[in-house]
């Protein structure tokens, strides 16, 4: 730093690749699950804090109306997230994890259900099997390519 701003290309922390040489996988991934459950103690305070919140003036042209109302919900779907974040320790479609890079079959075969606790003021997280898929369904996600078919040529 240099009159207390970063020169330039510098993270402040010897660069990206300084970083990297000193994060191994086991850390890496203690990294990941310290932020996740760090961030669930923020949503606690900033839950507290939002139990105080007040808009002043009424609903018509005030924002600030607006967000105080949705403010409670915006919390409960951060906690919901963080929440499952942290429990499904692989990655696939829109979840990814650096951490845990790839897809766990054992995923594959249940959900993650997100539900108000009993106070209406934080959410639970529970496994639930996934249901058996309809063969009718079935059929579109497992096609077997016909004879002499390939992947590649779109069928021919």
């Amino acid at each position: 730093e240099r009159d207390g701003r970063r020169e330039s290309g510098s993270s402040g922390a010897g660069g990206r690749a300084g970083f990297d040489a000193r994060i191994t996988p086991d850390k890496w991934q203690n990294q990941i699950e310290e932020a996740l459950r760090m961030a669930l103690v923020k949503l606690d305070a900033l839950a507290e804090r939002a139990e105080r919140v007040a808009a002043p003036g009424g609903r018509v042209f005030n924002p600030g109306w607006h967000l105080a109302i949705d403010l409670r919900n915006m919390l409960l779907v951060s906690e919901a997230i963080a929440k499952a974040a942290l429990a499904r320790e692989e990655s696939r479609g829109g979840h990814t994890r650096d951490d845990f890079p790839g897809p766990n079959a054992e995923w594959g075969t249940k959900n993650l259900v997100v539900t108000l606790d009993a106070t209406g003021a934080g959410v639970d997280l529970a496994e639930k099997p996934l249901p058996v898929m309809p063969d009718e369904l079935r059929k579109y996600f497992d096609p077997a390519p016909a004879a002499g078919t390939t992947d590649k040529d779109g069928g021919k």
